[in-house]
């Protein structure tokens, strides 16, 4: 949902930028450099400054609050969300000439900055943040992708084999690989999603991911060893 401060008079930019993966620390890091940004101005006549925190987390639960440490008490709060937000405003200068300067980071699925200000000030807010956003981008989108492929193929080539073994099976594999794909389709890239989340954003004070993702990259090569063994096996008989 936009927000209607993004509505008023400014030059406004916005900016898509990849998906990321963020721990708590860096969170906290992000903070403080938007933070530094808005704090430049803070000897500016008339300097007020407003920002708050938003997340999602991973049950759909919405929470918002003034700063991070404030948002981390919150009982409700889980160690990781699939969505969050940073709004910063501020306003300065004398009463017939006030100028603003506003930020929106929606990290979700896809990762949108928009800034709100004078150019001088937008060029050097996306310079400052752009480059260690772009750093922090997620590497699970094509693991993910290959093991929701690979689970999928895993029965596939199965049923294949039979087939091409016992050739009066043939049509019964056919039809369990038609099955397979109708009921698996979303099932293996819900997996897959598990073991490969995306973004992956860590609030709380501690966390360990469950065992499916630390072992993730291990049942990925043991799917896909088990695969072309299978072939091969196949040809050798």
């Amino acid at each position: 949902m936009r927000p209607s401060w993004l509505d008023r008079a400014g030059l406004e930019v916005q900016y898509s930028l990849p998906t990321l993966d963020l721990t708590k620390d860096e969170v906290y890091s992000l903070w403080d450099k938007i933070s530094d940004l808005f704090a430049a101005d803070s000897t500016q006549p008339n300097f007020t400054l407003e920002h708050s925190i938003g997340v999602k987390s991973s049950e759909g639960t919405k929470l918002e609050a003034e700063n991070l440490t404030e948002l981390r008490k919150s009982s409700f709060l889980t160690n990781q969300v699939k969505e969050l937000n940073l709004r910063f405003s501020s306003h300065f200068g004398p009463t017939q000439a006030r100028e603003s300067r506003r930020l929106w980071l929606w990290v979700t699925d896809n990762t949108s900055l928009t800034l709100d200000g004078s150019n001088e000030w937008t060029q050097r807010a996306h310079g400052l943040l752009g480059d260690w956003l772009k750093r922090k981008s997620s590497k699970n989108k094509w693991p993910r992708a290959l093991t929701a492929i690979l689970l999928w193929a895993f029965p596939v080539t199965v049923f294949v084999l039979l087939g091409i073994r016992f050739p009066y099976l043939f049509d019964a594999s056919a039809i369990g690989i038609i099955i397979w794909t109708y009921i698996s389709i979303w099932k293996v890239w819900d997996a897959a999603s598990k073991m490969y989340p995306v973004p992956a954003l860590v609030i709380g004070a501690s966390f360990e991911w469950a065992w499916y993702v630390r072992w993730a990259n291990r049942i990925l090569v043991g799917v896909a060893i088990s695969i072309v063994a299978a072939l091969l096996l196949s040809l050798i008989r």
